[in-house]
């Protein structure tokens, strides 16, 4: 009841059928002369018919659940994978309906067949029916992450701001490993900064209605202070965001220029992580902004040194990630002509990463880029010593010695 292995159907069958032989093992009589069981034989006839009744009623009841619950799954299987939208044609929308609804009545305890039918009848225009079934899912799965999120969704188009960012908050809160809901909390939260923002430009003066500076500018203050919290709260979970995926990183850019976000308030949302720092100073790049890009770039080097000391199960997937900031680092030094500062990248990878073939070539290819050959021959010999059918390093000694 309590091990997780045992709801693992396999491993509780095995586990009865060891602990019915070490039942018979240790009740069976082994020698000629003495009983054949040591076990109480069931006499009475009544123990017998209720005993026999149960278990047959038991196994009838596993067998009508399960067969109900693999029809269930079944028919959700024609939907399962099929995405709706405010476009799709209302009679396939009702269709999804209908499908969702005739698996709910096999498998009454799946909160999966609810949910989709509170998103058709969202989409077909029926919201108080939408709102019933979006809370009867969470009455039977009240921790999925994805049906809150979804809640709040149809909570903020009702326009209660309220209960919208309760359900977009605790969907994050269940699922604390998954960066989805984390963005789409902050995303939410930028959204509405930019509507409280609206609202304090629409609020201007009425002379008709006598409403008086003081009490404009009093109202005006609040919105401006509400949006900077949630501003605020907004970039502090874009960087939770990126602390617990790098690879949203595109997103949350993305997000926070469509929500007019500064770059300098972007700098609080970039966690000290090589990865986010490193497309952080690309972005930084791309806008004009060098000197802060540069410095982001050589900063990115402590952070990649911090990276690669982690203890880690895939050490070998580890250092490859690793030497994919230094390249990344190097490529920009290399694309805008600094040629040192490339140089110093190549030798701090170098020192961290020695066994690494395609620095030593790449650190190669910029010696002889210069001129400067033997040192371009030393690094690559020294890329063969580790990779000895190198292409790159081969075709460079061939092309030297020539």
């Amino acid at each position: 009841f309590t091990d997780f292995n045992m709801h693992i159907g396999a491993n509780g069958l095995w586990f009865f059928l060891v602990a019915g032989i070490a039942v018979s093992a240790v009740n069976t009589g082994i020698r000629n002369h003495g009983p054949e069981t040591r076990l109480a034989p069931v006499k009475p006839v009544l123990k017998r018919t209720c005993f026999m009744s149960v278990s047959f009623a038991l196994a009838f009841l596993s067998i009508v659940y399960n067969v109900s619950n693999s029809l269930g799954r079944f028919y959700y299987s024609n939907i399962k994978n099929y995405s709706m939208s405010a476009e799709t044609p209302l009679d396939v929308i009702k269709n999804i309906e209908k499908i969702a609804d005739f698996a709910a009545k096999f498998d009454p305890f799946q909160s999966e067949y609810p949910f989709i039918k509170a998103n058709t009848a969202w989409f077909s225009g029926n919201l108080e029916q939408s709102k019933s079934y979006f809370i009867r899912s969470l009455r039977l799965d009240p921790l999925n992450s994805r049906h809150l999120e979804r809640f709040g969704l149809f909570f903020d188009q009702q326009g209660d701001t309220e209960k919208a960012g309760l359900a977009f908050k605790e969907s994050m809160i269940y699922e604390k490993t998954s960066a989805e809901y984390t963005f789409q909390y902050a995303t939410w939260l930028f959204a509405l900064k930019n509507r409280e923002k609206g609202k304090g430009r629409s609020t201007g003066k009425d002379e008709s209605r006598g409403e008086s500076r003081g009490e404009e500018s009093k109202g005006e203050a609040e919105v401006s202070e509400a949006g900077s919290v949630n501003i605020s709260q907004g970039l502090k979970y874009m960087r939770r965001t990126l602390i617990l995926n790098e690879k949203y990183f595109d997103r949350v850019l993305t997000a926070m220029i469509v929500s007019g976000i500064s770059s300098h308030e972007m700098g609080h949302a970039i966690p000290k992580l090589p990865g986010p720092y490193i497309d952080y100073a690309n972005f930084l790049s791309s806008t004009g902004a060098m000197d802060e890009a540069v410095k982001r770039y050589r900063q990115s080097l402590d952070l990649i040194d911090i990276f690669i000391n982690k203890k880690v199960f895939d050490e070998k997937q580890h250092l490859r990630k690793a030497s994919a900031y230094y390249f990344k680092v190097y490529w920009f030094f290399r694309k805008h002509g600094d040629l040192k500062n490339a140089m110093q990248v190549l030798e701090r990878a170098d020192r961290a990463l020695p066994m690494d073939a395609r620095i030593k070539i790449a650190l190669g290819d910029l010696y002889y880029q210069q001129g400067i050959l033997y040192k371009a021959k030393y690094e690559y010999d020294r890329a063969l010593l580790i990779d000895p059918r190198n292409r790159r390093a081969l075709k460079m000694m061939k092309k030297i010695s020539q």
